[in-house]
């Protein structure tokens, strides 16, 4: 989607300067429906990287929120997800043949059909995301020495993570959260004020998408996690490894 406005300017992704061509949705305008399409976040970008966010992005709405929660889920399924399906006999295949199997979640035992999902894939997109977030709200492209990293984390992890963000970052360092499409999009980010590169994302989708990983509980997560920082700054707490 091609808009003056953004044309020649600094990408937001890659952060190379004047080379910008569109306009891009930081979330995928896709992941919403149509009612919902107000107020999301535009950044500019360079061919290169809309194609490749593009490419994760049609990945991800077809597979990942398949498994929407939102309280329009069945909706989004049956006018976005399903046609999508049908063009992309590959996901669809995943889908049909996800073999169903039995969890306890919140006290109870619930029959769900498990999807295999490319971690590196889903991860790179929340990425991508984060960078966009940290342009739109802080009004100039991400420090070209910093990097974004996606997590997502077991409860009792995120909390030491999210304890570990707030006791580093000064008293008087911005903070932001936003409610895209009724629950569609859900995030909150804060940026150290004496570092501004350096900041943190917390993301969830429709409603919360259960993803469950080889050491996280079994009813699953639904929060990722991305940092801004520097690229030899070390991380603290266990990623859930899906």
């Amino acid at each position: 989607m091609a808009t003056k406005g953004f044309r020649g300017k600094t990408c937001a992704y890659c952060r190379r300067e004047g080379i910008a061509s569109t306009a891009d949705h930081v979330v995928a305008r896709g992941a919403f429906l149509v009612r919902h399409r107000m107020n999301i976040p535009k950044v500019p970008a360079c061919s290169s990287c809309n194609g490749e966010k593009s490419r994760l992005e049609t990945y991800f709405l077809a597979l990942v929120l398949a498994a929407s929660n939102h309280e329009h889920g069945d909706e989004y399924r049956r006018n976005h997800v399903i046609p999508s399906l049908r063009k992309n006999r590959r996901i669809g295949n995943m889908i049909r043949n996800s073999k169903p199997i039995v969890i306890q979640r919140n006290g109870r035992f619930e029959q769900v059909f498990p999807i295999n999902i490319d971690s590196e894939m889903t991860t790179r997109l929340m990425e991508f995301i984060a960078i966009g977030l940290y342009y739109h709200h802080a009004k100039a492209p991400l420090n070209v020495d910093y990097d974004a990293k996606a997590r997502i984390f077991a409860p009792e992890h995120e909390a030491e993570y999210i304890n570990t963000v707030f006791q580093i970052f000064p008293d008087d360092s911005p903070r932001v959260s936003r409610d895209l499409g009724n629950g569609t999009f859900v995030y909150d980010g804060i940026q150290n004020s004496q570092m501004p590169g350096f900041s943190v994302w917390r993301m969830k989708w429709h409603g919360g998408i259960a993803l469950a990983g080889e050491n996280g509980p079994q009813g699953g997560v639904s929060t990722w996690i991305v940092s801004t920082a520097p690229r030899d700054l070390p991380t603290s707490g266990e990623p859930l490894r899906l």
